[in-house]
């Protein structure tokens, strides 16, 4: 098999799995008990929030874990925008469901200002200058866009908001935790947001920056864990796979960019080489191009791709009702949109995975159109 949707989540690290195992077969105490090996547990715990708070340049204390990052956005926002406060709130329309969807809910209590999006989908500083003001009381801007891998630069934009207003600011960090540099407290940000499955650890479990100056509202009610964000036994088995994999691929960061660096190069030269195909992520991250074929539809390529075990993802829903908000804030044309693909590299990703892509892309490409144009 040839996995390209790496974006979406990626392989566990061998390493990673074994430790999973070790916590759920032979270390599997909770850590609230009060005897000696729930306190190693809880020791254990603390140890990852400090592998993944040097990542970012927080304290340990001010890492959290919950269930997914899904789950952190949702809390986090709702803590923020319950308050009773009829600040405005400023972000995109190319924000991740978890952020857009949760912050349009309270498009009836709060005025929400929309940063207009430049056509290579980066954020228009000047418009973000002026939507933000003394109002503001939320700004939320990803790090890296997830469909088409836009890296946001995070030290201007925190600037702006110190500069204009006292907002929270909160960034959702899933597709840049470290692949990409983060100090949170050199920019200002007050919440961050992180996913395990992405960067090689088990799914179920995700981790999140809050700024010791915050305390946020409690939504659920249990045994108190997580300083009561997210109480209820810890997954920590999860938690320790995550560390491990968060270990692994710190130690080997700069030689899997630069090598995921050469073959986004590579694709995107070869991509062009197609007629009538759009590149729609030639700067950002490295990890990501997403590309779109005039006369394709992009969930029709997707399945002939499968057939050859080769695993992609699209760019659009390719419903006509429900067209990706990133596709259309970047203004594609419409010939274009329907026909997007999002390729997504891992740590795993290797050369010959990437020639093979590219030769049953070019006949998948061509079978089709051959197809519909007859």
């Amino acid at each position: 098999m040839i996995y390209l949707d790496n974006c979406a989540t990626t392989r566990v690290f061998d390493e990673a799995l074994e430790v999973c195992n070790i916590y759920m077969k032979e270390k599997y105490f909770n850590p609230s008990g009060l005897y000696r090996l729930s306190k190693k547990t809880e020791e254990d715990i603390d140890s990852a929030r400090k592998v993944i708070a040097d990542v970012i340049h927080a304290n340990p204390s001010e890492i959290y874990f919950a269930p997914s990052a899904t789950m952190a956005n949702n809390m986090l926002l709702l803590s923020i925008l319950s308050k009773n406060d009829k600040k405005n709130i400023v972000t995109t329309y190319t924000e991740h469901s978890s952020v857009f969807k949760t912050i349009k809910s309270f498009k009836e209590k709060r005025e929400i200002r929309y940063v207009k999006i430049n056509e290579d989908g980066s954020l228009d500083l000047d418009d973000l200058k002026n939507k933000v003001d003394e109002n503001t009381g939320l700004v939320s801007i990803m790090q890296v866009q997830n469909e088409i891998g836009v890296i946001n630069n995070l030290e201007e934009i925190g600037k702006i908001v110190r500069d204009k207003s006292n907002a929270i600011f909160h960034v959702d960090g899933v597709q840049g935790f470290i692949k990409y540099p983060i100090n949170v407290k050199k920019i200002g940000i007050d919440l961050y947001t992180i996913s395990a499955h992405k960067v090689h650890g088990p799914k179920g479990i995700a981790g999140l920056f809050v700024d010791s100056k915050l305390k946020l509202q409690e939504f659920f009610h249990g045994g108190g864990q997580e300083k009561g964000y997210f109480p209820g036994t810890e997954n920590v088995a999860g938690i320790m796979g995550f560390k491990k994999a968060v270990e692994i691929y710190t130690e080997n960061r700069d030689e899997v960019v630069d090598r995921v660096k050469a073959f986004k190069k590579k694709l995107i030269s070869e991509l062009e080489k197609i007629e009538e195909s759009s590149i729609n992520s030639y700067g950002g991250s490295d990890f990501i191009v997403s590309a779109s074929f005039k006369d394709i539809r992009s969930e029709v390529l997707i399945h002939y791709l499968e057939n050859y075990d080769i695993c992609v993802s699209s760019g659009s829903s390719c419903s006509k009702n429900n067209r990706s908000r990133v596709l259309e804030a970047i203004k594609l044309s419409d010939d274009f949109i329907d026909g997007t693909i999002r390729i997504s590299f891992s740590y795993f990703t290797n050369e010959e995975e990437i020639n093979e892509f590219l030769v049953k892309l070019k006949e998948g490409v061509e079978t089709l159109r051959s197809m519909v144009r007859r």
